[in-house]
């Protein structure tokens, strides 16, 4: 076999492992997704009363060195554990913003909260993807400092609404 021909297989295969990943992929975000639009307005409240918000954010932390150091089978738990902390994530913080919002006032406060959460994606999407060039070990090194950096504000919070 020849070295073109070996690299035309090689391309072929890669093309082939992300066209699968990415399918896979969106097939567990549909069925993730129809899950939580699904149980959200039931089991917001209730995730919340049973503190899983921390522990989960804290989990979440293994996504990056599973999806960007693993083989595919680690890369897809590490998008299913995303997918669930994402899941139980967006659940929880909108029963904790109607819990500590006036009803008159949810309308603004869901969309403050909502624009802070976008601009916040977006930023950590943009440094992800400024460093995605340059070391994928600095993606995975930021990606889990930012989800265990983000255990603080909720361990605070967790620890006033237990003295209130």
């Amino acid at each position: 076999m020849t070295h073109a021909v070996k690299e035309r297989t090689h391309r072929a295969w890669t093309a082939r492992t992300a066209l699968w990943f990415v399918l896979v992929f969106g097939v567990v975000n549909l069925f993730a997704d129809m899950t939580y639009e699904g149980a959200r307005s039931v089991t917001g409240p209730y995730l919340g009363a049973l503190g899983v918000l921390l522990p989960l954010t804290a989990i979440a932390a293994a996504f990056a060195p599973l999806v960007f150091l693993g083989d595919f089978t680690l890369a897809l738990i590490g998008a299913v554990l995303w997918g669930i902390a994402l899941g139980v994530h967006e659940s929880v913080m909108p029963a904790a913003v109607a819990s500590l919002i006036p009803k008159q006032r949810l309308g603004a406060a869901y969309g403050v909260f909502a624009a802070g959460f976008g601009i916040a994606w977006f930023a950590g999407s943009a440094a992800v993807g400024a460093l995605y060039d340059r070391s994928v070990i600095a993606v995975v090194v930021l990606s889990a400092a930012a989800q265990l950096l983000a255990c603080v504000p909720i361990l605070i919070a967790a620890r006033k609404m237990q003295r209130s």
